[in-house]
């Protein structure tokens, strides 16, 4: 799952009527192969071969707000690598052309953020909505070597569950308490996911070990 933010980039002038292009199909590769972008800039050895596991067949358009990518899929590889990119080719490709100020732009860009990638259905989700955030919900110490306090004076927590960052589950407790203490002395160091879910909704909540 990953978020595009969609901006414009002015390339070029012209006397001819103004064009700015956005595409369909953005989308994720996954690769055993690394490709370099600093090497290769324009990445020419990658393959157009109209397959990507996860993508977007409609043309964002949205220049305001972010658009989500999602989708799951089974690894039939040992992947090491993900490509974000339109792997499609011009006959399975859509653009749309806009005018712009008289200015002939040959492209948009797009920004990208909260990549997610996990091997536990829904985790990428979760993480998505994580900033259900609530601030009467307290955790501390943050980072702490040997247990987390949670404490809340509204909510009521059902259960909680930690992640690590791969979105594997480490622990899970029903717990039905306002105050209680989680023990992490048995984790690696690192960061992990909290997840705190309340008779209505779930909060996810970033917890440091040191």
């Amino acid at each position: 799952m990953f978020a595009l933010h969609k901006r414009y980039c002015n390339v070029e002038q012209s006397r001819d009527i103004s064009k700015l292009r956005t595409t369909n199909n953005i989308g994720i590769l996954f690769s055993t192969v690394s490709y370099n972008a600093i090497s290769n800039p324009y990445l020419s050895n990658i393959p157009i071969n109209n397959f990507a596991h996860v993508y977007e067949s409609s043309i964002i358009t949205d220049s305001i707000n972010w658009v989500t990518i999602s989708g799951e899929f089974i690894a039939d590889s040992a992947y090491t690598c993900l490509i974000i990119a339109n792997f499609f080719d011009a006959n399975n490709t859509d653009t749309i052309a806009y005018s712009y100020n008289n200015t002939l732009i040959n492209c948009a860009y797009y920004y990208i953020d909260d990549v997610c990638v996990s091997s536990e259905p829904g985790i990428c989700y979760i993480i998505g909505s994580a900033e259900g955030y609530n601030s009467s919900i307290k955790i501390y110490p943050n980072p702490a070597s040997k247990y987390v306090q949670i404490e809340s004076q509204k909510l009521i927590v059902e259960s909680y569950e930690v992640f690590n960052i791969y979105g594997k589950k480490l622990k899970q407790y029903e717990i039905y308490n306002s105050k209680f203490i989680i023990q992490i002395e048995d984790l690696p160091n690192g960061i992990y996911l909290l997840k705190l879910t309340t008779a209505k909704e779930s909060y996810i909540k970033k917890i440091i070990k040191t």
